[in-house]
């Protein structure tokens, strides 16, 4: 019985805890990966052509993935700490058990060997008074038999079972030292990028007039850009009046209603447009990183990748424009429906105008700029509403 209860003890307690482990260190792989490709994109690139900013930017990004990584390591830990120790209970608990069978099997052996003598045997079975009696006693000495043997399996089986146990065990407190080390060593890294991003602060504190100039420029290209996007939108799809209202509401064709909701099916499902990368700056109204009372807005997000970086169609669709825009050269513009997904920074397109591409298929190049930063500018929307890119692809 209590070979048994060991037995529940491990199958129930330790599902669990290996559960919530395997989800740690799948999630501590990915981080893991992820800071491994912004070191790569990065080491790529030449550093000292990097403005301040664009270097304050990239280390934010690697300091947020190395936080992550570092509570993903703390949660790990308690969670192995939580193994160990019920690793720990479940051996002490067969170590009794294993006592137990042992104890209980040198009880059979004495009793055995007081009736060791095959005469005294004989005898017990000659004594019986009856035909029945008999039997009852030869069944007996069987089942006797067969207990000791039983004995026999059952210590051998707890005795696998605890060298089992106590080789996990080992291993675990193995485990447990290598994070520690990896700890110890994320904790490290991420005090460096602390120090570096304090000395790209004062620099850039000396030119918040420059900062101030450069984000008027942006936002007079963001909002040419959109009207730019808006007027495709508006020559993609046919739009028409309301008959009670002045309000304008586009008109899809079964073909193209059937790609818009296609598209909204594939909302955080859609593959991203690098192989590797990572979003500089995100969606929307963003505080400046230095300068609080500086806000910039970005209709899209920017994904820092490798120079020369592939840039490949999110999903199936319809190019509906390229053309060069002001400091965002080379734009594909694509339609899915009443969606439309916008590529911008592109040196080199490979697409034109009406051509019918598939989700993964090449669009053209990134453009690296003068500061040696290859970024893409990615946007979606939906009629002439930009939305979130983020919300779109896959985590």
């Amino acid at each position: 019985m209590r070979y048994i209860l060991s037995i529940v003890l491990l199958c129930c307690h330790l599902f669990v805890i290996g559960q919530d482990k395997e989800n740690l260190v799948e999630k501590r792989k990915e981080n893991l990966k992820k800071i491994k490709e912004i070191t790569d994109i990065l080491r790529k690139t030449k550093k000292d052509q990097f403005s301040y900013l664009d270097q304050l930017k990239a280390i934010n990004q690697q300091m947020f993935k190395r936080r992550d990584l570092l509570e993903n390591l703390k949660a790990e830990l308690i969670v192995l700490d939580e193994e160990i120790d019920e690793t720990n209970v479940i051996i002490r608990a067969l170590e009794r058990d294993l006592t137990g069978l042992k104890d209980e099997y040198k009880l059979m052996l004495y009793h055995a060997s007081k009736n060791a003598d095959g005469f005294q045997r004989l005898s017990f079975l000659l004594s019986s008074q009856s035909f029945n009696q008999f039997l009852s006693r030869v069944s007996y000495m069987n089942q006797y038999h067969e207990a000791r043997q039983n004995q026999i399996n059952q210590i051998n089986k707890v005795k696998v079972l605890l060298d089992e146990k106590r080789q996990k065990f080992a291993n675990q407190k193995e485990e447990q030292e290598e994070l520690l080390q990896t700890e110890q060593k994320q904790s490290q890294e991420l005090s460096g990028l602390r120090k570096q991003k304090g000395i790209l602060i004062k620099e850039l504190r000396k030119k918040e007039d420059a900062l101030r100039q450069e984000l008027l420029v942006e936002k007079k290209n963001s909002k040419e850009l959109s009207a730019l996007i808006v007027n495709n939108v508006n020559e993609s799809i046919e739009v028409v009046s309301e008959p009670t209202t002045s309000q304008k509401t586009p008109q899809l064709n079964p073909e193209a209603a059937a790609a818009s909701l296609t598209f909204e099916k594939s909302k955080g499902k859609l593959i991203w447009p690098v192989a590797e990368g990572f979003i500089s700056s995100k969606f929307g109204r963003q505080p400046h990183p230095v300068f609080e009372h500086l806000v910039s807005e970005n209709i899209g997000i920017d994904i820092r990748t490798n120079p020369g970086e592939t840039v490949k169609a999110v999903f199936g669709g319809k190019v509906i424009a390229v053309t060069k825009v002001p400091a965002m050269n080379y734009l594909v513009m694509v339609q899915h429906g009443s969606y439309f997904t916008v590529y911008a920074r592109l040196k080199r397109v490979d697409v034109k105008q009406n051509d019918q591409i598939k989700a993964g298929d090449g669009i053209g190049k990134v453009f690296t700029n003068e500061q040696n930063v290859s970024e893409l500018q990615f946007q979606v929307w939906k009629n002439d509403n930009k939305l979130n890119p983020e919300d779109w692809l896959i985590k």
